[in-house]
């Protein structure tokens, strides 16, 4: 095998390293990528949990408040003025209601699309770790690929630097003889 050959071989097998780095980083960002997610999906999750919280202290108030209102009815039946009065009062009061309750369904409508948004972030989740999941076998399929190849590089390197070491020694050999011949020749010619 010539020189060249080695070269070639020394810088596939070079190559080959440098696919393997790529493709170990290619698997850092895509890991980053879903970790990222997964603390974005958190995140998620903590706000609708506060947005609850916030909608169940504000049905809390509005029953505190219809509760209220409920009392004062009771307590301003005894004139016509006091029901008239009390008619004036709970009429804002009502306005105060229709608006908490329109809160409160803007609320329910919000805890609704960060539900679709919760759900969506799921698949988006698990549509991730399949596609991580390939990827990661791909790595594996090529990596082994990478390996068998260097395996077989190395192996035929090694045969080939066999082959020219076993040439080296029968060049020597055979310099060694035409010298002995050379000077058995001349010893004749001296002779002579």
């Amino acid at each position: 095998m010539d020189l060249a050959n080695l070269t070639e071989m020394k810088a596939l097998n070079e190559k080959y390293a440098d696919q393997v780095n790529d493709a170990e980083n290619a698997r850092i960002e895509l890991q980053k990528d879903y970790e990222e997610c997964l603390d974005n999906h958190q995140e998620q999750l903590k706000h609708e949990h506060e947005e609850r919280q916030k909608l169940s202290n504000e049905l809390r108030d509005a029953q505190s408040l219809i509760a209220e209102l409920r009392r004062e009815i009771d307590g301003l039946k005894d004139t016509v003025d006091q029901r008239d009065q009390t008619i004036h009062d709970l009429q804002k009061r009502l306005v105060i209601l229709d608006e908490t309750r329109k809160q409160r369904d803007q609320l329910i409508e919000n805890l609704k699309e960060f539900q679709a948004s919760r759900d969506q972030l799921h698949k988006d989740i698990e549509a991730l770790k399949v596609e991580f999941a390939e990827l990661r076998k791909q790595d594996n399929e090529h990596f082994s690929q990478i390996h068998q190849q260097k395996t077989e590089v190395e192996t035929v390197l090694k045969s080939r630097e066999e082959k020219i070491t076993e040439l080296q020694k029968k060049i020597m050999e055979i310099t060694t003889i035409i010298h002995k011949v050379k000077q058995e020749i001349d010893s004749s010619q001296a002779e002579c």
